[in-house]
């Protein structure tokens, strides 16, 4: 199983991360299976990584972010996802 590992560099906010997912969403949806690590020291952006994962590459939950699905206007601790 291939793995991917994205290390926050900002640890304010996931707007590069939610790029990054962007960017990698088409060859993620390919993909049999795979794993996903998000590394950042800050605990309190993990539960909303996990979401905007869910989100972005999974198509759960459109509701909650549903402003994310328009382009846009510009372009140690870890947790980690799997995808069946």
């Amino acid at each position: 199983m291939v793995t991917f590992t994205y290390i926050d560099p900002e640890h304010r906010n996931l707007d590069r991360y939610v790029a990054h997912l962007r960017t990698c969403r088409t060859l993620f949806r390919r993909l049999p299976r795979f794993q996903f690590l998000y590394v950042s020291t800050a605990s309190g952006l993990q539960n909303e990584a996990a979401e905007l994962f869910s989100f972005l590459v999974e198509g759960k939950g459109l509701t909650d972010f549903e402003p994310l699905l328009r382009p846009p206007n510009q372009m140690g601790q870890k947790t980690i996802w799997a995808s069946d």
